[in-house]
């Protein structure tokens, strides 16, 4: 055996002992734990919560905009059976303490955090205003970043826990008609490599995961501003965009939220740091 097999086995070329290292099973399923998910209320985000749902998990879906909605911040309402809503501003570090905290108290340990709110503006890139994109950084970049330091202290000192970032390929490249949106998840994205070389000695995973063209209100709000710049009618912008997939069809939001359920799941626990595209091709990197 040469030195640098025999190195890694450890000294003597004696493996290493597994026990040490290989996570007990119980720490991998974390079925009956709370999973948070920002956002939600609608779209990708309450697909999460149905799938997350479905597995066993005790859902709470945060969000500004939930139907029916809670009179207050203090107060939880049951959106559909094994979702429970809370109003949450996910740009306020002290909301979201607060929230994490009642949570912890009267619900349970929190074992998955999805941190799927976001928000957009079409703009070409010299037109983009300061305004815009510190409001888009504040949703898409800090809100992920307050979040996560609200729970994940709570997820370390039990040594288990999965967050799953909802990024986009559009991080992976330029966008100049929303460089903002591109901009900040290009920042989420190298945010969910720190918090996983971070939270790694924990047990505690963090990935992102990157839709493509998904087939919600906010791609409507895209294809009726991207008609007006090309000057085409409405879903043309859709229909080209779609066209270039290789799949030849729109993402849904179940494809989302069925790989967030399997990161999540005992069989996505040797995942960490990873900013993986699930967008029908569309992007290769």
């Amino acid at each position: 055996m040469s030195a640098d097999v025999a190195g890694a086995f450890g000294a003597g070329g004696s493996a290493l002992d597994l026990e040490e290292v290989t996570p007990a099973k119980e720490s991998l399923d974390l079925r009956g734990t709370i999973a948070l998910v920002t956002g939600g209320g609608q779209g990708i985000g309450r697909a999460i919560c149905r799938r997350l749902a479905q597995d066993g998990f005790r859902v709470i879906a945060a969000d500004l905009h939930l139907s029916p909605s809670p009179a207050n911040l203090d107060e939880a309402v049951e959106l559909e059976p094994g979702i429970t809503g809370r109003l949450v501003d996910v740009t306020k570090p002290a909301q979201l303490e607060r929230l994490v905290a009642w949570i912890e108290s009267n619900a349970g340990p929190i074992g998955v955090l999805v941190n799927n709110a976001g928000t957009l503006r079409v703009s070409p890139l010299l037109k983009l205003s300061e305004k815009d994109m510190r409001e888009v950084f504040e949703v898409n970049f800090f809100g992920t970043f307050f979040c996560t330091q609200a729970v994940a202290a709570r997820m370390a000192e039990r040594r288990r826990g999965r967050i799953v970032n909802i990024a986009s390929i559009a991080g992976k490249g330029g966008r100049p008609i929303f460089a903002s949106y591109a901009a900040s998840k290009a920042a989420v994205l190298n945010l969910t490599q720190s918090y996983a070389l971070a939270l790694a000695p924990s047990n505690v995973t963090v990935n992102a995961v990157c839709p493509g063209i998904v087939r919600t209100k906010m791609w409507e709000g895209i294809d009726a501003a991207l008609s007006a710049l090309e000057g085409v009618p409405r879903q043309e912008p859709l229909r080209r965009r779609i066209a270039q997939i290789p799949l030849r069809r729109a993402e849904s939001v179940d494809d989302i939220a069925n790989f967030v359920s399997y990161l999540v799941s005992p069989m996505g626990a040797y995942i960490t740091g990873q900013g993986i595209n699930v967008d029908g091709g569309l992007e290769f990197h």
